[in-house]
């Protein structure tokens, strides 16, 4: 049998065109499925590759004293209308503050920790003291410029102003117009600046690395310090906090949104407490007083010339109230009663026995001078010693002695509710007590 060549080759070529399509059609089959998982997953599984969320960080200023009420309630609203709001995603907190009211510092704190919760919350420290860091330590994230003042942790306690009990206006019990004994109020500061305290350990946490006495001696740290402390985490601008509060919150688009003005806006709040002192440089212990009838508790740092001018002041108006002054024919015996160790007394209070003895022809004499009470010492029938806010010495209580010892009557008064008269109505800040 004879076979065509031509055949052959025929078959051939039929044979590879087969092949060659088959595998065309394979390779189709291959890329339409692989086409079609990725368009599962990108529409299934990875909608995030081509969805951007867009989202709005609000931005939270707080800015000088916050000493008023309206500072308070704006500055509260704003928190809540963030934590309320979804489409905010995060917040940044901008401070800028030599804190406030110990009440109203508190709270916005405490509402910041709410806040956190919910959403991340950025600092960006412009300067922050005392209830002004007390407020930024409750954000994630603290940044600060390298010069910006953090610090100051502690309080300041205003004492009630002098009260004078008269027979016209009673009260109740020995401090129910005083409120404190003057030994307890300093206690009670005492607490507050623990609470202070605590709430910079738990938000800073292994990052603190001051010691806490140090902690409570109320300095003032630059930026860069501050860092190196554990107060702040991080030298960076207000863009640089925004965009870790973006990188927080998932958003590659965002816009940032002040809540502070509309939280102005919401509540027609206008006036705040940098209309009643334009620089809170310029507060004075009067300011504060006229706000917050003492006894009040503040967290707030004050340049030293708050002090320095009060004091000064205050002695003065002592200096002035201490008056050599007698009653009294003296025909019948002197008593004396001494003024020389910021004895809170006056002649309102001994009014009744003074008058009582003038009417017996004894003569009394207030003595402001120690050395002039120890001149006329041996020609008295009796001493009287009045809420003494000075220590005596050894050798005073030993002349006070030898007066009782040759027959010298000795009177001691003590009034709890006296312990506030004409005494310097602001204390020393609490950190000295640590």
């Amino acid at each position: 049998m004879a076979y065509s060549g031509d055949g052959l080759m025929g078959g051939g070529l039929g044979l590879n065109i087969k092949k060659r399509t088959i595998t065309v059609v394979l390779l189709c089959i291959i890329l339409l499925t692989a086409g079609l998982g990725y368009l599962y997953y990108v529409l299934s599984l990875g909608m995030n590759v081509l969805k951007i969320e867009r989202g709005i960080i609000g931005m939270l200023r707080v800015e000088g004293p916050v000493l008023t009420s309206q500072d308070f309630r704006q500055y509260v609203n704003a928190i809540n209308y963030a934590i309320v709001n979804d489409t905010f995603k995060s917040v940044v907190l901008v401070v800028n503050s030599p804190g406030g009211y110990a009440s109203f510092i508190e709270q916005i704190y405490l509402d910041l920790l709410e806040l956190k919760r919910k959403k991340p919350l950025i600092a960006s420290v412009i300067s922050a003291l005392s209830g002004g860091y007390y407020i930024s330590v409750a954000a994630d994230y603290i940044y600060v410029c390298s010069t910006c003042a953090v610090g100051n942790v502690g309080v300041i306690g205003v004492t009630p102003p002098t009260f004078i009990p008269s027979e016209e206006t009673l009260e109740t019990g020995v401090y129910k117009v005083t409120g404190f004994s003057k030994l307890l109020f300093p206690y009670n500061l005492r607490l507050a600046l623990e609470n202070f305290i605590s709430a910079v350990e738990r938000s800073r946490g292994e990052r603190l690395k001051l010691p806490i006495t140090q902690l409570k001696s109320g300095r003032v740290y630059v930026g860069s310090e501050a860092v190196v402390v554990g107060l702040a985490d991080e030298i960076g601008s207000l863009q640089k906090a925004i965009e870790k509060a973006a990188r927080e919150a998932g958003l590659v688009e965002y816009e940032v949104i002040d809540l502070t003005q509309v939280s102005k806006t919401l509540t027609g709040s206008v006036n705040s407490s940098n209309d009643i002192c334009d620089e809170w440089r310029n507060l004075t212990i009067e300011v504060l007083k006229s706000l917050h009838p003492p006894p009040a508790i503040y967290y707030l740092y004050l340049p030293p010339t708050a002090f320095t001018e009060y004091t000064s002041s205050t002695e003065l108006k002592v200096e002035d109230s201490v008056i050599d002054f007698s009653l009294g024919g003296g025909g019948r015996g002197l008593v004396l009663i001494d003024l020389s160790h910021g004895n809170k007394v006056s002649w309102l209070e001994l009014d009744i026995l003074i008058w009582e003895l003038v009417k017996r022809d004894v003569s009394v004499r207030f003595i402001p001078q120690w050395s002039e009470l120890e001149a006329i010492l041996s020609n008295a029938s009796a001493l009287i010693i009045a809420s003494p806010t000075k220590p005596y010495s050894l050798k005073e209580c030993e002349i006070i002695e030898a007066f009782v010892g040759r027959g010298g009557l000795l009177i001691l008064f003590f009034d709890p509710a006296m312990e506030w008269l004409e005494m310097s109505t602001l204390l020393e800040p609490i950190n000295s007590l640590h």
